[in-house]
């Protein structure tokens, strides 16, 4: 059986920069960028993104984390990702939002799951 609560607490960890890095790399290549950028340029662009990222999961966490139900929190994400800019004016925003999004997106989907599975343990009990 599958810790529920392990799976939501996971969405919340805070990730190596070595980890985020490899995630931003295939996210640029993702995206189609090719210009030259310097190692300076990459390394703060990186380090804006990480940061940002970290703000937002950690500024959303007690939001999500504080509801009574997995539906409850599965609305609280689907309302985060209606709400949420989809464009930025340069690159690092542009990655920054699509990062954001990824991450919200598998979050609401691991918690319609988690809420099917546990209806559904609920209806076995029955």
């Amino acid at each position: 059986m599958v810790d529920k609560e392990l799976v939501i607490q996971a969405f919340f960890r805070d990730e190596a920069f070595e980890q985020t890095w490899i995630d931003m790399k295939q996210m640029y290549n993702n995206l189609g960028f090719q210009d030259p950028i310097t190692d300076e340029m990459m390394i703060a662009e990186f380090k804006y993104i990480a940061q940002q990222l970290r703000k937002y999961k950690f500024s959303k966490q007690d939001q999500i984390l504080d509801c009574d139900s997995y539906e409850e929190m599965a609305d609280v994400v689907e309302h985060l990702i209606g709400k949420a800019p989809e464009y930025g004016d340069n690159r690092k925003e542009i990655v920054y939002n699509f990062m954001r999004d990824h991450w919200l997106i598998n979050m609401f989907n691991a918690l319609v799951q988690i809420a099917e599975m546990q209806g559904n343990e609920e209806d076995e009990d029955e």
